[in-house]
């Protein structure tokens, strides 16, 4: 079964044809327009608040002004599409989520469901607001056993302080914001990141077995 994510260039064409999310049978669905918002830690290119780690004044790339940003995510939610938006660093993850709560509070959508994709370094006051606008965090707890060891892609990247803060799927539980799993390929086998999501390195990454089964099954 494929749930198929359009990417943003396709927007107005499927907009133009009156098509929305949902379109299709059981095999095949028309889901979310896809959006990036930032680009990967790996690469620098996540969007940060603070410098990256021994890197002076480089803070990621935002693939999108602001204005732009949002007008993406205006189309998309007036026209029944639901939205996800890959938001990986704190920065992009504040733009993402601003734009959206002005969204719903101007045009109110309970059937809207926008994904953040990531949703790595959310801070207390974003998930607040990302709860708010009835946001879904959509996470990939394999990254957790790839990069949040000790000496590896978050902590280099981050530093210890920022490293110890990503994923904190307990918090997003804690503010009730809906939690979804997937995979993203690294591996594909979803018991790899239910691992990661029970034993993480840090307090906040762990959550109950049933929790993680549940994001890995219903949540999506």
């Amino acid at each position: 079964r494929v749930y198929a994510m359009a990417r943003d260039p396709l927007l107005p064409s499927l907009v133009a044809a009156g098509l929305m999310t949902g379109l299709g049978d059981a095999w095949l669905r028309l889901g979310a327009i896809k959006i990036f918002s930032d680009g990967s830690l790996g690469a620098y290119t996540a969007a940060l608040r603070e410098d990256y780690l021994g890197r002076p004044g480089d803070r990621g790339i935002l693939v999108h002004r602001r204005e732009d940003l949002k007008q993406i995510l205006e189309t998309a939610h007036r026209s029944g599409f639901q939205t996800a938006t890959h938001a990986l660093g704190d920065e992009a993850i504040l733009q993402v989520v601003s734009a959206l709560e002005e969204i719903q509070a101007a045009q109110p959508r309970k059937d809207a469901r926008h994904r953040l994709e990531h949703f790595e370094l959310p801070d207390e006051d974003i998930l607040r607001r990302a709860k708010a606008a009835s946001l879904v965090a959509s996470c990939q707890p394999n990254f957790v056993g790839q990069w949040s060891g000790p000496g590896d892609v978050y902590e280099t990247r981050l530093g210890k302080e920022r490293a110890s803060k990503n994923n904190p799927y307990r918090r997003i539980l804690r503010h009730r914001i809906p939690l979804c799993f997937g995979s993203d390929g690294m591996p594909y086998g979803p018991l790899y990141g239910i691992h990661w999501a029970v034993n993480g390195f840090f307090e906040d990454q762990g959550i109950p077995v049933e929790e993680a089964f549940r994001a890995a099954t219903a949540g999506g």
